[in-house]
Formats: C-alpha cells, sequence, structure tokens
C-alpha cells in the first residue's frame, strides 16, 4: 500500500463522500420543496383563471367602446346633416329676405304711383267740380 500516493486515497475516499452528501442534500431539498411545487401549481392556476377574468373584462370593454364609437360615428353623422340644413335653411333665410327686400322696394314703388293716382284723381274732382259750377276755372286757388 505504499505504492499508492495520500492523495490518490483520499481522493477516493473524499469524493464519493461528498457526491453521497451532495444525493442526501439534493433528495431532503426535492422532499421539502415538492409541497412548495404543490402550491406553487395552485397559485399558477389562480393566475391562469385571474388572467382569463381579466381577459373577458378586457374584451368586453373593448366591445363596449366599439358600441360607444359607433354612437359617437353616428352622432357625428347626424350633427354633420343639422349643419348641412342649417346651412340649407340660411340660403332661404337669405333667399327670402331678399325677396322680401323686393317685395318692399316693389311695393314702396306702388305706394308712390299710388299717391300719384290719388293726387291726379283729386286733381280731377276739383276739375269736375269747377266745370259743374259752370266758372269755367280750371284753377280755383
Amino acid at each position: 500500500m505504499n505504492d499508492v500516493p495520500k492523495k490518490t486515497v483520499l481522493s477516493v475516499i473524499v469524493l464519493p463522500c461528498l457526491l453521497l452528501l451532495c444525493l442526501s442534500l439534493g433528495f431532503v431539498r426535492g422532499c421539502a420543496y415538492q409541497s412548495a411545487d404543490e402550491r406553487d401549481k395552485e397559485r399558477a392556476e389562480q393566475h391562469t383563471k385571474r388572467s382569463e377574468s381579466a381577459a373577458n373584462a378586457v374584451g368586453a370593454i373593448a366591445d363596449g367602446i366599439g358600441g360607444v364609437a359607433d354612437k359617437v360615428q353616428s352622432a357625428g353623422r347626424k350633427v354633420d346633416a343639422s349643419v348641412t340644413g342649417i346651412g340649407e335653411l340660411r340660403a332661404d333665410i337669405g333667399r327670402i329676405t331678399g325677396t322680401g327686400q323686393d317685395i318692399a322696394a316693389s311695393a314702396g314703388r306702388i305706394e308712390e304711383r299710388l299717391r300719384g293716382i290719388e293726387s291726379i284723381l283729386s286733381a280731377a274732382e276739383k276739375n269736375s267740380a269747377v266745370l259743374a259750377d259752370g266758372s269755367g276755372d280750371s284753377h280755383p286757388d
């Protein structure tokens, strides 16, 4: 046994002991963490359920937002139609106002002509009265 160095004997004895120690520590830790693994699985299942619930909530919110967007677009189209209607109404009011002003001007001209006709009739009545008196004076004033 003198031929074998002490280092080799020490290595042959210590190395298997270290391997056996590591193996036993691994086994102990594996057993200890097995219950932790089950708790992790439960947490993972809870996380999955919560994730699905959150995804469903997000989907519902997205659907709601889509419905609101449709309503806003519909309201926008109605506002555009109303604005167009207001513009057309404004143009109609402009035409009516212009026509009303033309009618007022025409009424003014008709009134002036009626006054002229009244003055002619008044002068004719005076002339008729003078002729009826027989004086022959066409200008009594």
